[in-house]
């Protein structure tokens, strides 16, 4: 399940809101749970820059006992244009990632950053 939201605040302020539950084996097991929000600055109707946090809990076991936490700060940048036959959309994602690994059961509460870019 999933829950992408745009709130327009102004002619050129937007703010972002997303939430998504994961679920595994037709919604028995947990997978992750997820928040993402942010704000987005739009110069025109084409042109726009976000920037926010965002959250990840990934289950590491099936009873939901056992999870790691993810910290994530992102920026993207977005490009949209409308053609007679098409519209376009590129996106550029960077997230600086910030996790905790799991030994034993137990976090090691080492944050490790990890950095990823997404084109779309």
């Amino acid at each position: 399940m999933s829950l992408n939201s745009v709130f327009q605040l102004s002619n050129h302020w937007s703010g972002l809101a997303d939430l998504h539950i994961r679920r595994s084996n037709f919604v028995k097991d947990p997978s992750f749970n997820f928040i993402r929000f942010g704000a987005r600055y739009g110069f025109n109707d084409n042109l726009k820059i976000s920037a926010g946090y965002a959250h990840l809990w990934l289950a590491k076991d099936e009873n939901w006992t056992l999870y790691l936490n993810e910290n994530r700060i992102y920026q993207e940048f977005i490009l949209a244009d409308t053609y007679p036959t098409f519209s376009g959309l590129f996106r550029i994602r960077t997230e600086q990632r910030f996790f905790n690994n799991i030994q034993d059961g137990t976090s090691l509460k080492d944050d490790n950053l990890l950095t990823a870019s997404g084109f779309c």
